[in-house]
């Protein structure tokens, strides 16, 4: 089986790419943009997470009251509740103390007073 010239510059290309190593500079430069990137990201999706929740304490600030729950004292973003869950561990995050704290470090995600 003949292969095409087209082919064939396709298959040195690839041949090219799987034995030309990247050198350790490369290498080191290529992770700390990944590194630096993944940070980045990280902090965006931390922001896009509290205004979602800011709006989410909005909306139930109007509310006043959840049928058969009560008021809603604190709104924590879901990754950052199970953050601070694993560090502190459940009852200290529904601790009085702790979500007196909360409200006066969040009040936008504070809707209602404790």
């Amino acid at each position: 089986m003949l292969l095409s010239s087209g082919e064939l510059r396709r298959l040195a290309f690839f041949m090219h790419i799987i034995h030309t190593l990247p050198s350790d500079t490369a290498v080191r430069d290529a992770l700390i943009k990944e590194i630096k990137t993944g940070w980045q990201l990280q902090k965006q999706l931390e922001r896009k997470n509290e205004i979602v929740a800011a709006h989410q304490a909005k909306e139930l600030k109007q509310a006043k009251e959840i049928q058969g729950l009560g008021r809603c004292v604190a709104h924590i973003p879901a990754d950052t509740y199970f953050l601070l869950q694993r560090r502190y561990g459940r009852e200290e995050i529904h601790s009085k103390e702790f979500l007196k704290d909360w409200q006066k470090r969040y009040p936008h995600l504070s809707p209602n007073k404790l």
